[in-house]
């Protein structure tokens, strides 16, 4: 089971006020996260004023939004009277969908009992109990408080004489550590979900490694012996990916070839398409990768992005990293520079090829690369390399394919 890991958008819940975040706002928080959790955002109309650079560059300034239509939106300098056009990214307003969130986290935990909002606390719910052996549960809260509100709402859970429990926030990091030790005190345990929740493809919040990502270090506080973990799992972990295969643990550097094996072993005995593999190991979508000439980093396109490569360039340049649209710029320029170099061949020449046959050849070539460096890791590192070798068919053509057999191993994947 592939899943995405939801860093920047967990460090983002709190940090984004839930009254005035544009899409944009959202977009620069959150990266290439984005259309992974699009789905995890609701509408809140068109934002009352926004603050825009005026062309040219230079001071921002202050609009207020007139909404003629949903899809009619200007600002008005109230000052000057200037009026400019507005985007809905940059005038309509999102937040996170709670009510689609805590659904999620019930049932990629496998949480059981009911749920309910904590009375007189400010984004705090009771998500259900999970399971910690045969006779013993602890209960879940999620609390989502803005970052300043945080260590009154978690002193408040404190008074109330919650223990043996779990609380979700957004980032662990950014909870004051006094708050973290007295909530450890009643064998209350701290979790992020920037740290240890992703999103499955079944839209459902899961932890990293299991649900022992969220209760593993609550079993230490109470004393209980820790859930044998998962024999079969690769995990990334920063610049690393952690592998664990048939109870033995690998650790490689993350890359192309390993987003591809990660995206195969999660789908055995089920060809895949290399165009598919090297789009998600991108973020961006499939259709991007195909053009009129069979292959979308043909030589027009490729013109087309290093102009579009060139503008951003010149606006990080300009802004600098405080703009709020900085790490959009930089996330979306970083994955053109991939793509380009990606369809230059020998010299810089064009390789005209059509898009399947190029995604096989390149997501084949990764996949080896990826192969040969896990090879290196020990005995374990040979042993795993050898299943691959024997198991992954079909690694450079346009369909490669996971075939284990009959007796697929269970493996639990988080990217």
């Amino acid at each position: 089971m592939a899943s995405k890991r939801l860093r920047k958008f967990g460090r983002a819940l709190g940090t984004l006020p839930d009254d005035r975040t544009t899409l944009a706002q959202w977009s620069a928080q959150v990266g290439e996260e984005m259309e992974t959790v699009k789905g995890l955002l609701i509408k809140q109309g068109p934002a009352g004023a926004v603050w825009l650079h005026a062309a040219g560059g230079g001071a921002m300034t202050r609009y207020r939004v007139v909404a003629h239509s949903k899809m009619d939106l200007v600002g008005v300098d109230d000052d000057t009277g200037d009026r400019v056009p507005l985007t809905l990214e940059t005038a309509q307003l999102y937040a996170a969908d709670w009510d689609r969130i805590v659904p999620a986290l019930r049932d990629g935990l496998n949480l059981s009992g009911p749920y309910r909002p904590v009375s007189d606390m400010h984004h705090t719910w009771e998500v259900g109990r999970c399971a910690l052996t045969d006779e013993r549960s602890a209960l879940v809260y999620l609390v989502a408080a803005p970052r300043d509100q945080m260590a009154a709402i978690l002193d408040r859970l404190v008074a109330t004489g919650v223990q043996e429990a779990v609380v979700l926030v957004g980032d662990a990091a950014a909870v004051n550590a006094e708050a973290v030790a007295r909530l450890r005190g009643r064998k209350v345990q701290v979790v992020g979900i920037a740290d240890a929740i992703a999103l499955d493809e079944r839209r459902r919040l899961v932890g990293v490694a299991g649900p022992e990502s969220v209760v593993g270090d609550l079993r230490a506080l109470m004393g209980l012996a820790p859930r044998e973990r998962p024999p079969y799992q690769m995990s990334r972990n920063g610049a690393r990916c952690d592998i664990v295969f048939r109870g033995l643990d690998i650790a490689v550097d993350f890359g192309v070839g390993v987003s591809a094996l990660a995206n195969l072993l999660g789908k055995p005995n089920a060809p895949c398409s290399a165009v598919a593999i090297q789009a998600a190991t991108h973020c961006v979508e499939p259709r991007l990768l195909s053009g009129s000439k069979g292959v979308r980093n043909d030589r027009q396109s490729r013109d087309e992005a290093r102009e579009r490569i060139r503008k951003l360039t010149e606006n990080m340049r300009r802004h600098g990293s405080g703009h709020i649209e900085y790490d959009r710029w930089e996330a979306e320029r970083g994955q053109l520079l991939t793509m380009v170099k990606d369809g230059d061949g020998l010299g810089g020449a064009d390789v005209q090829q059509t898009t399947a046959a190029a995604a096989g050849r390149a997501v084949g070539g990764a996949i080896k690369r990826a192969i040969a460096a896990i090879a290196k890791e020990g005995e374990a590192g040979k042993s795993f390399a050898a299943y691959l070798e024997d198991t992954i068919r079909d690694p450079t053509g346009q369909h490669p394919c996971y075939r284990p057999g009959d007796q697929a191993p269970d493996w639990l994947i988080a990217m």
